[in-house]
């Protein structure tokens, strides 16, 4: 687990008569990141004794260049090793890695393919492409929304497009998630409204450009819940706030106003005012206690 290759090569030698391997051994490898030692114990003792929960572990403990050669993206070879280079092979190709382990990675991968770092996202982006390819299956295998609601939730529009096509959105947790991170490609997209590609550096002027006449009909229509609209109010997404009171019908919690001045958006606060004020007839159903102006003093 500390990583001490020289030790483990001593003890090795020490003890040449006796298998001193198990599971422990490379399951502690793991969790303190030490690449090159889970190489030397798996040519040394061969990948049929890898731990199958190897992958989950990696993944838990934030390693991507475990997780990379697990799943046969790593460039690095076996450091310090005689013979073939078993590590232009996926770990998981030789040894049983769990579908669901699998899928870990897949998440593990979309979560940073939107990292601030390019280069760690595009090389996780790559990674996702990669995934597919080599099982076109694995969404399905997992019976789990969970890859295409990330996808959703960190914005990244590109996988999106591509995993939809594998598997359909199929829960309201993508549509909620995007709005309620301010996402707006991300909501057009799933309403069946982006036809074009968006400048979301402005995205206010998005809002009436590229309507067709059937807008409201959407592409995952049944596919949301009045969070949507509550989460992108609360966190401030007026360009969310205002597409979705044009384009859908879930509405929003009743007690919203209260819930926006408890985070203390006054732009927002203002904005709904101004809707109810001028007959807007989608925010007909708001109410307003004095919990609003309790709320606004606390957050300040």
């Amino acid at each position: 687990r500390r990583g001490h290759m020289e030790a483990l090569r001593v003890y090795r030698a020490s003890m040449s008569h006796v298998n001193i391997f198990s599971f422990k051994c490379v399951e502690k490898a793991v969790v303190g990141g030490h690449l090159q030692i889970l190489q030397v114990l798996e040519q040394e003792f061969s990948y049929y004794h890898m731990s199958k929960n190897i992958l989950k572990l990696a993944v838990d403990n934030n390693h991507q260049l475990i997780i990379d050669w697990i799943v046969g993206f790593s460039d690095i070879p076996l450091s310090n090793t005689s013979g073939g280079d078993s590590s232009s092979v996926g770990l998981s190709q030789r040894i049983y890695i769990p579908i669901e382990y699998q899928y870990t990675a897949l998440l593990y991968y979309i979560q940073h393919s939107t990292d601030t770092n390019t280069t760690t996202a595009n090389t996780s982006t790559e990674r996702v492409y990669r995934l597919l390819l080599n099982n076109p299956f694995l969404l399905i295998q997992c019976k789990s929304t969970r890859a295409i609601d990330l996808c959703a939730t960190v914005g990244n529009l590109v996988l999106l497009r591509v995993l939809s096509n594998y598997q359909g959105v199929e829960s309201h947790v993508a549509l909620d998630s995007a709005a309620d991170q301010g996402h707006l490609a991300v909501v057009r997209y799933l309403t069946g409204e982006e036809e074009e590609e968006i400048d979301i550096s402005n995205p206010t002027d998005n809002l009436t450009s590229n309507s067709n006449s059937n807008s409201n009909s959407g592409r995952y229509t049944t596919h949301a819940t009045s969070r949507a609209m509550t989460g992108a109010a609360c966190n401030n997404h007026q360009y969310i706030v205002e597409y979705l009171s044009q384009h859908r019908y879930e509405g929003y919690d009743a007690n919203i106003y209260d819930m926006v001045a408890a985070k203390g958006h006054l732009t927002m606060l203002q904005y709904l005012e101004a809707q109810m004020e001028g007959g807007n007839d989608y925010f007909i159903n708001i109410v307003i206690t004095t919990d609003a102006m309790d709320s606004a003093a606390e957050s300040k």
